[in-house]
């Protein structure tokens, strides 16, 4: 691993040990996972919802620069959002990661780019909603992978019952962290 980048993903995770994860970070164990799904399916472009202070985007970053991708992550929180900057700048990756400060549903409405991996974990209430503006623009075999879908069944519920009924995807629920849900699209 990058050793700046890991720095800076150990450094996050001291803060979690000390404060506890009162930023709702993912797991280290989804951090390898994100990492190494990257990496594996070659990923080229991935949007993330919901920066939070960057631990997420550091594990992302990590592997793109190792395929020769980019990262879009957008947050709508002021701190969280000043905070995963001075985490990319510290980690070097301000050249792989593009900051979007803002509302995900305003933001993704601007947003023309094709997407290989879409990374879902920010507001609950919103994930349908992200789902309708992104399917369109996630290339065939790209996938969504949405955070917290075993901690949150129950705000899931009817989200989970949207995304399965989409034809066009495949969908698997893998018992990592706090559980992710992986949506591969199978065709347009």
């Amino acid at each position: 691993m990058n050793p700046q980048i890991a720095t800076v993903i150990q450094q996050i995770e001291d803060e979690r040990e000390k404060q506890g994860n009162t930023h709702w970070n993912i797991s280290k164990e989804t951090g390898l996972f994100l990492n190494s799904l990257t990496r594996i399916m070659e990923t080229k472009h991935v949007l993330e919802i919901g920066t939070s202070t960057g631990y997420s985007g550091l594990w992302f970053a990590e592997a793109l620069q190792a395929t020769g991708g980019t990262l879009t992550t957008i947050e709508s929180h002021e701190q969280r959002y000043q905070e995963a900057n001075k985490h990319f700048m510290q980690a070097k990756v301000t050249d792989t990661v593009t900051q979007i400060k803002g509302h995900a549903p305003e933001c993704l409405q601007e947003l023309s780019d094709t997407y290989t991996m879409l990374f879902f974990d920010a507001t609950k209430m919103e994930h349908i909603s992200y789902w309708k503006l992104l399917a369109p623009k996630l290339q065939k075999n790209g996938i969504i992978i949405t955070d917290n879908i075993i901690s949150h069944e129950q705000e899931f519920f009817e989200y989970k019952k949207y995304v399965q009924s989409q034809k066009n995807f495949q969908h698997s629920i893998i018992p990592i962290g706090s559980g992710l849900m992986l949506s591969v699209k199978t065709q347009e």
